[in-house]
């Protein structure tokens, strides 16, 4: 079976959970299949590691996404697109599988398939409703009608895009090889976050107020955030306003966040909206209990309240916050009983599970 996956880069311009999936997931899939990963981005240098039976190409774009663009330029972008990813499924064959990695791409690509009819998948990588476009978000709506399948992260997605008439095929993220399950977290004070530094998806001003006004500080609790991305310099201001610097540390993005989650106690989202949070599953792998709002989609399929950590209401959630997180760390006893059960959660969504999900939509 040969599988090529179209992303907008791998590495060079930005580093997040989907980056991290396409690399871990092609160098599975190679061991017993024809793997090629091509990038939007010329020049294109992954941040994670790619086995040499992974072939890598590029379609030459300067930009890998519009981010940033004018209007001229963003219209200029698509029409790139349009032609490259054009004259690359014309190289290609009706049995190739075509993994299309983003909601922008999809369009592009599905659209292409209503004239080419090639075997290819879109993979959404976040919620249904995050789209705010309403012409684009109807559009592709109409496009992801022409392609074999519809890759969706949790069940609501799934029943989003059915409504619809679109075929989907729900395959979960996946802890890596290098999250193997770790054995009980230490008890510990410390609350995590590492994700993309953003306000308007992740709410991480939400997240630092909501860790002052708590008073958690107050009793010996510590935040760190890891990552980089736009909200970096805003939150940073909003530790210094708020006098936190003694409590509230930054770490910009490694490839080894596994040391981090093994110095984590609580990991705490505060997403608007979510797909199937990969950050929730890596945590648990290596027993940290997450704390939650919950959001649309994501979260609430990880996160048995009382069990393996909470999902609070994004409405009101300073007193619901402090009130779960010390329950959570009430004696040492009590946090190993949530640390074990979010080890157990995660073992369900390993990469072998994941790459047997994967075979079985490709054959359907």
């Amino acid at each position: 079976m040969r599988i090529k996956f179209i992303v907008h880069n791998l590495g060079s311009v930005r580093v997040g959970g989907v980056e991290r999936v396409v690399a871990e997931l092609a160098n599975e899939l190679a061991k017993r299949h024809t793997v090629e990963v091509v990038s939007v981005v010329r020049d294109d240098v992954p941040a994670f590691p790619i086995a040499p039976e992974v072939s890598l190409s590029s379609f030459g774009l300067i930009h890998c996404d519009t981010s940033g663009l004018s209007s001229r330029q963003k219209i200029l972008w698509c029409f790139q697109c349009l032609c490259a990813i054009g004259r690359y499924f014309l190289r290609t064959s009706a049995e190739d599988i075509l993994l299309i990695q983003s909601p922008r791409l999809g369009f592009i690509a599905s659209l292409i398939n209503v004239f080419l009819r090639r075997r290819v998948f879109v993979c959404e990588h976040q919620a249904f409703g995050s789209i705010r476009n309403k012409f684009y978000r109807s559009a592709r709506l109409y496009t992801y009608k022409f392609v074999e399948g519809v890759i969706v992260l949790s069940t609501r997605d799934g029943e989003n895009f059915k409504s619809y008439g679109i075929k989907t095929h729900l395959v979960r993220n996946f802890a890596g090889r290098q999250f193997l399950p770790h054995k009980q977290q230490s008890f510990g004070k410390n609350l995590f976050y590492i994700g993309r530094l953003d306000i308007e998806q992740k709410n991480l001003l939400t997240m630092l107020d909501m860790f002052f006004q708590s008073g958690l500080w107050r009793k010996g609790f510590s935040m760190t955030f890891v990552g980089n991305g736009p909200a970096e310099r805003i939150l940073k201001e909003r530790a210094n306003e708020l006098d936190l610097n003694e409590f509230v540390s930054f770490f910009p993005f490694s490839t080894k966040v596994k040391e981090f989650y093994r110095q984590a106690n609580i990991f705490v989202m505060t997403s608007n909206y979510e797909g199937f949070p990969l950050a929730l599953i890596e945590a648990m792998s290596q027993g940290v209990p997450c704390v939650a709002f919950d959001c649309d989609y994501g979260p609430r399929e990880l996160i048995v309240n009382g069990h393996n950590g909470y999902l609070i209401n994004p409405r009101n959630p300073i007193d619901e916050f402090s009130e779960r997180i010390l329950e959570i760390c009430a004696s040492p006893a009590i946090y190993a009983r949530f640390s074990d059960a979010a080890r157990d959660t995660a073992s369900n969504y390993s990469i072998e599970n994941a790459v047997l999900d994967w075979e079985k939509s490709f054959a359907k």
